[in-house]
């Protein structure tokens, strides 16, 4: 039995489907936003690998909420020295601890003003 057989014979394939979409859409969603803060901040994305921002001010591991990445993600990303931003959701203490900056930091850092509602129309064309 593969792994969608046993989530289709526990949850029902229309839940799968469900499950599918909204996982579609949320990757896009990040992709988009990756690519939308690389232009602005006329940073650039690497071809393949990790997905890191790299700006004139560093790499930034961008990631659309709070539980996006865990522990051991954080750890390596501490590695590569890339400083983790926080798009949606409320950072927490411990994330702050943890150095997680939120979307408006990155563009303040680089000098810009970030305007959501440009920001929410922009991402929503390219979705």
């Amino acid at each position: 039995m593969t792994s969608e057989e046993m989530l289709v014979s526990l949850c029902g394939e229309t839940s799968v489907k469900n499950f599918k979409r909204v996982k579609g859409v949320s990757q896009g969603l990040a992709s988009a936003i990756r690519e939308m803060v690389a232009e602005d901040l006329e940073g650039r994305l690497p071809a393949k690998g990790k997905q890191f921002v790299t700006t004139r001010y560093g790499h930034y591991r961008i990631s659309t909420g709070s539980n996006s990445d865990n522990s051991t993600e954080m750890r390596a990303h501490d590695t590569m020295g890339a400083i983790p931003v926080q798009v949606f959701d409320d950072i927490s203490d411990r994330r702050k601890a943890q150095g997680v900056i939120s979307l408006d930091e990155l563009y303040r850092k680089h000098g810009f003003h970030l305007d959501w509602d440009a920001f929410m129309s922009d991402l929503r064309e390219r979705l």
